[in-house]
């Protein structure tokens, strides 16, 4: 053979390698995507309505744990931003108790009684659904809403409990 042959074959065989490791690096990408879109195909509803409640304000200045618990937490700005969205009409807030949605008017007006502060909002009362992947070991939550919970104190400061203040649906 000569030389412009070899040259020629050298060259085919190069391209045919460099197109099947092209080929190769989209199909593992696709694998990739087929098993992220598999996922969600492979989570179960374990759980359509989970309710619980969460301590946002640590009512005990001197309990550490709760204190390194709410360490990161930002909760003023969260309570500002779901009075905002309520009040932007982002997001509609329902009355607990009777399910009435409450007119950002009306949040206003509550703001306003005697005794109410956001500083007091202590407790997050949400309602999740979970989901599970067991071939993953991996769980999602969906949260269908959250319920702020205002403190309730005696006398002497001890609280003894918590109001709701209003609920919102999230999606």
């Amino acid at each position: 053979m000569n030389k412009i042959s070899v040259c020629m074959i050298m060259i085919f065989i190069i391209a045919c390698c460099l197109s099947c490791k092209e080929c190769i690096e989209k199909s593992e990408n696709t694998a990739e995507a087929s098993i992220n879109k598999n996922d969600s195909l492979i989570m179960n509803l374990i759980a359509d309505t989970i309710i619980y409640d969460v301590i946002i304000k640590n009512p005990d200045p001197d309990n550490e744990w709760t204190k390194k618990c709410l360490g990161n937490l930002n909760r003023t700005e969260f309570i500002d931003q779901l009075f905002d969205a309520v009040y932007h009409e982002k997001v509609r807030a329902y009355n607990f108790f009777s399910g009435k949605a409450i007119k950002p008017k009306d949040l206003k007006k509550i703001e306003k009684e005697k005794g109410f502060s956001r500083e007091n909002i202590g407790k997050l009362q949400f309602t999740e659904a979970w989901y599970y992947d067991s071939q993953n070991l991996r769980m999602d939550k969906k949260i269908i809403s959250i319920t702020l919970g205002h403190e309730l104190s005696q006398n002497i400061g001890d609280i003894i409990g918590y109001k709701p203040v209003f609920k919102i649906i999230l999606n």
